[in-house]
């Protein structure tokens, strides 16, 4: 029964409750300026909703059973912490010393993931905070550890060693978390629109629906200033569709004044990830009585999440319902022939390519990605268009449509409906 009640019945290692009895016995003030309480953030949140829960506990097991392996025995220890996470408590004799104990962690991980020929690839951070600091008590210590693993987060690093600095910053971007949830239950994030130009004819025939949020407190923001935030709290998904029943609103609103356009609408693994996503759409669509012909479903984010089965079904359900599906970019892999059985019709061309025209190479590539797509009856569209030379090269090379500052900037509804 005592083993039982010390025992993670997931991991087989030490529970929360068996780490903080071993932190009450071996931590003292005598040794407590070489120990270091550590939050790992595995990323394994992610993979739970991209590939299931059982994928996400295999993933979990090996990671727990890799790091009990390096812990020294007897003086130090780990254990699992709210479902997805990781503490510990080690000893350390300077900040180099740590901080490569959590890169050797991480390499161990890896190897271990390669090894079993998993599809994804872990996102590991970590937070780190020296028991030779004021807090003692085990959950106020994790409290700080895991304020630096939100730092390392928030600035693509590998870990983050506790400070006021670190502190400061990351409690300003708490305070954030907590508007934009109460941003997103009172509409405050809301559609603008990207017009989107059939080059023929130079008319605008539709438009990307993007996101603003209309802070009461910070003013107009754009996507950088908050997506972040967003990402952080697992709020892309509801704002995604959020975005999109204002769009389906405007359709309906531009129908009933005699004008017919299509929509593109950004959608992240966070949405395909979710088996009841292309119900959850056409019931918007049915909701306002849109022509689902009017609808075009841009799939971001796809690299490694992109071979979940999850996510090739979600497109073939989307296409039975007849939306359409635009991919965020172009990879030749094995991948991009599972799209194309799924249905896949459209292509979107980022900026990042578009500006190479005026080299020869890069026209080179988008003319041979031009050929490609009319070949395989792929509509393109090319964003980012930002100068004459530009539109006038892929007009040339038969793009059929374009969006970018050359033509307009994005726009409000009301904007857009005088447009």
């Amino acid at each position: 029964m005592v083993q039982l009640a010390f025992r993670d019945e997931l991991t087989g290692g030490d529970n929360f409750t068996a780490w903080k009895k071993k932190f009450e016995e071996q931590i003292t003030d005598g040794n407590r300026a070489h120990y270091a309480v550590l939050f790992l953030d595995a990323g394994l949140d992610t993979i739970s909703h991209i590939y299931g829960y059982p994928e996400s506990e295999m993933a979990l097991q090996i990671i727990s059973d890799i790091c009990v392996s390096m812990l020294a025995d007897g003086s130090e220890a780990m254990s699992r912490f709210n479902q997805f996470y990781f503490v510990f408590f080690l000893q350390y004799t300077s900040v180099d010393s740590i901080k490569k104990r959590v890169r050797d962690i991480y390499a161990s991980i890896a190897e271990a993931m390669k090894s079993r020929q998993k599809r994804y690839f872990l996102d590991p951070h970590t937070g780190i905070y020296r028991m030779s600091g004021l807090e003692t008590e085990p959950l106020k210590t994790i409290q700080r550890a895991e304020i630096a693993a939100e730092f390392s987060r928030n600035h693509y690093v590998e870990c983050t060693v506790y400070d006021e600095m670190v502190e400061k910053e990351t409690v300003t971007g708490y305070a954030m978390e907590h508007e934009a949830i109460h941003g997103l239950m009172h509409q405050e994030f809301v559609m603008y629109l990207q017009p989107v130009i059939e080059m023929e004819s130079g008319s605008i025939t539709g438009a990307e629906a993007l996101v603003r949020w209309q802070n009461p407190g910070r003013g107009l923001l754009q996507p950088g200033d908050f997506l972040d935030v967003i990402k952080r709290k697992q709020l892309t998904g509801k704002m995604n569709m959020d975005i999109f029943r204002q769009g389906c609103r405007f359709l309906k609103e531009e129908a009933d004044k005699g004008r017919r356009m299509r929509l593109l609408f950004n959608f992240t693994v966070e949405n395909v990830g979710d088996e009841q996503f292309p119900q959850e759409l056409d019931g918007a669509v049915s909701q306002y009585g849109v022509d689902r012909d009017q609808i075009v479903i841009q799939l971001n984010q796809l690299v490694e999440m992109s071979r979940s089965d999850i996510f090739m079904e979600t497109i073939k359900k989307l296409r039975g319902f007849g939306f359409h599906i635009c991919l965020s970019g172009l990879e030749l892999d094995r991948v991009f022939f599972e799209y194309l059985e799924c249905g896949v019709d459209y292509i979107k061309l980022r900026h990042d390519l578009i500006r190479h025209t005026n080299k020869p190479e890069g026209k080179k590539i988008i003319q041979s990605i031009m050929n490609l797509c009319k070949d395989l009856g792929l509509k393109v569209i090319c964003m980012g268009v930002e100068n004459k030379e530009q539109a006038e090269y892929l007009k040339g090379i038969g793009c059929s449509y374009a969006t970018g500052f050359y033509y307009y900037y994005p726009v409000s509804q009301d904007a857009f409906d005088r447009l």
